[in-house]
Parts: structure tokens; sequence; C-alpha cells
């Protein structure tokens, strides 16, 4: 009974910490929530919405019990009830309602994964199985669709064909789950708590703008591609592949889902976004959106003013030339550089005052020295001189960084 209450109040910290909030006192004892253990209740379990208190049927509670007493695997009604009680949401998604339910079904697995707990069988599948199943699959089933876009799913409540009878709750909890797999928990965070501060809703389309203004406001990315309407997809099937983009106008995206894929891109603009697995991303030309997502990824924007994003993992950003990198408005974004990342600037040539392949001499904060071949940390951005004038002939801005330091640069 420690280590069950002991994690739940872990997954408790996780719902707090991505809501900014705790559910309005309803059912407590001493001042605590409660859980219940109840003959009859709304399922399983049954946790209020916005509010303390769960109930759990007896069959349900001895799973838990046993489960973690027979071999430490924990059943997973009660962190799923959690996402009920720390639901806040109604207003600003009136209209969309699988993501209520869709709230509480991805962040069940993801507050298991914060309290360090492996989950038990549900419904015959293993758990690993349903993991991948709710938070990969379900997306690839419908991205792959043309057919299926928002109004036919997430505003019907209806899922993907697929042989387990997921819902469109569930579909809505594995789009939310592209949020947490691109940017990790802080930004999630921030999605949950832009979202909050927006106006209620009264039709499915302004409860959609409301979702991806806050996902603008935690990201910086147009995340408006989760809903597919305008948008042309390529993905892959979870397995190392290369896919290349046939984009010739309109929104095009390719994304690689699990293995380690090579996505290739176009002369137009487009999405990539690279998945679970150590993924090479090259937009080529156009103002292209690149999101390695989990893993070592490689991520190159080539031409055009590009948003680069490596996700959870020792990414490399690399630029192969001062038009990569740009200048001024037209600069490259890197939207969440971290101490685990590298800037590759070996194909630039520092100095073309020289023959030669030159390499850059790392200054810090210093102002340039009007010598060739300097590269400079200063406001919020990485600055190269390769003609020695002085001023800056490429910048790239590196968000989520207060300190460029040598050992992330390649030069």
């Amino acid at each position: 009974m420690q280590s069950i209450v002991s994690k739940l109040d872990e997954s408790y910290d996780f719902y707090t910490r991505i809501t900014g909030r705790e559910p309005n006192p309803y059912f407590t004892y001493n001042g605590k929530a409660t859980i219940a253990e109840v003959q009859d209740t709304c399922g399983a379990g049954c946790g209020f919405l916005g509010f303390t208190g769960i109930e759990i049927m007896p069959e349900y509670f001895n799973i838990l019990y046993t489960g973690v007493r027979d071999a430490g695997l924990y059943d997973q009604v009660l962190f799923y009830e959690l996402g009920r009680n720390f639901w806040f949401y109604d207003q600003p998604l009136q209209g969309l309602p699988p993501f209520t339910t869709g709230f509480a079904i991805e962040n069940r697995f993801l507050s298991m994964d914060a309290a360090g707990v492996d989950g038990t069988t549900f419904n015959g599948l293993e758990w690993n199985q349903l993991v991948t199943y709710i938070q990969q699959d379900m997306a690839q089933l419908y991205f792959s669709n043309g057919d299926l876009n928002w109004r036919n799913t997430l505003a019907t409540d209806t899922g993907p064909q697929n042989p387990y009878n997921f819902s469109g709750a569930d579909l809505a909890g594995s789009l939310l789950h592209r949020l947490y797999e691109d940017f990790g928990e802080d930004n999630y965070a921030r999605f949950w708590q832009s979202l909050i501060t927006k106006d209620a809703a009264t039709t499915p389309e302004q409860a959609r703008a409301n979702f991806l203004a806050a996902a603008k406001d935690a990201t910086g990315v147009d995340y408006s591609w989760l809903f597919k309407e305008g948008w042309q997809f390529k993905t892959g099937t979870g397995n190392a592949e290369t896919l290349r983009s046939d984009a010739r106008k309109g929104n095009s995206a390719i994304l690689g889902f699990g293995g380690n894929d090579t996505l290739l891109g176009s002369h137009n603009a487009e999405l990539m976004v690279g998945g679970l697995g150590n993924d090479t991303l090259y937009g080529n030309r156009g103002d292209d959106t690149l999101l390695g997502s989990v893993g070592d990824d490689w991520i190159q924007g080539g031409d055009g003013t590009d948003l680069l994003a490596g996700g959870d993992g020792k990414d490399r950003f690399v630029f192969q030339s001062t038009r990569d990198a740009g200048n001024g408005s037209q600069r490259d974004t890197i939207l969440d550089f971290s101490t685990d990342d590298s800037l590759d600037l070996r194909g630039i040539d520092a100095n073309t005052r020289q023959r030669g392949d030159q390499a850059f001499t790392f200054i810090g904060g210093s102002s340039f020295h009007r010598r060739a071949g300097e590269l400079r940390w200063a406001g919020g951005m990485a600055q190269g001189d390769v003609n020695g004038d002085g001023r800056a002939d490429f910048q790239i801005t590196l968000q989520g960084l207060d300190k460029l330091l040598g050992k992330n640069i390649i030069l």
C-alpha cells in the first residue's frame, strides 16, 4: 500500500506540473484527495472531472494490489482517473469532446513514466503493446488514410479502423502525444497552461483554433497538420526507411514514426517529423519546419528560413553554408537547443579571404574584432563573420539556451 500511494502521489505531481494547478477539493480526508473502494461506480474507476475524489470497484483494486504485490506491475485505472481529476479544459475545447478522455488516456502513460512504474496487461494487450498502439499506431493509421481528417474523427469521436476498436478519444490521446514527443514535458506543460487562458469555444472550429493557438504559444510551431485539413502526408511504417518529399505546392508533411529514418525535402516548404529513432532530416529548399522528436537526430534545414527542433536526445544541427543559416529576419531558428546538442558549422568556410576551408574561432560573448573567421554568441544567436568586416554574415537563433559553450560547437 505504501508503494501504491507513493507512486500515485508522484503521478499526481506530474499532473500538477503539466496543468499548473490542482483539482478543486471535493472528496478529501485530512486535507488529502481520496480514493475510495466502492461496490459500484461509473466504470472500473470513476474520477470527478476537475475535482478531487476517485472511486474504484473491488475487482479492479484487487488487480492493482496483487499486481504490485506479486510482480511490481501497476494497473492503469487510477492513473487514468487522475487525468479526469485534472481536466479543466471543457470550455476552450468545447466542440471536441474526445479530448476530455484523450487527456486521461495519454497522461496515464506519461504520469506512470514519471512515477517510474511498469503497467500490467490491458484487455489482453501487453503493456508495451498498448502504449505503442495508442501513442504511435493510432496516429499512423490516421495520417496514412487520406479519407480521414479531424471533422470525421475528432469531431465525431470516431477512431481510425483498428483491430482493438480504439475510439476517437484514443486518437485524441495519440495526437496529444505528438506535442510531448516533439518538445518534451516543459513545452507540453506550456501547452496546457496556455490552453486554459483561451476563450470558451462555442463551435468545433473555435476549439480547434484554441488548440492550435496554445500549441503555437508553447512550441513556436504551427500544429495545424494534426487536424489534416489542407495538408498532404507521406508517412513511414514504423521501420527504418528513406522518405523523399514529392511536394509540389500547398502544405506537405513527411512523418517518419519509428525506426532510424532518413527524410529528404524538396524545393518547396514542408514539414518533417522524425518520430522515434535516430533520424536524419534534410529540408533542401523552402522555409521548412523540421522536428527530430525522440532520438539522436541529424538535422539540416538547407536553404530558406527554417524552424528546427531536435526533441529529446543528443541532436546535431548541421549548416553547410551561410545561406543554410541565413541572416537577419531570414535566419534559421533552433527552437529547443540544449546542452546535449551540437551546432555543426564545419561545412561553412570561416574565412572567405583565404583559399581552402577554414575553421571558426569561437570568441564567446565578445564583439567581433574585424577578423574573418570569428564566431560569437550574442542576443540569443550564434553569429559568424566570414569576411572580417566586423558584421555578422550569418545568424542562427538558439532558443532554450542561456549561454552557448564551445563544447556544443563543431567548428
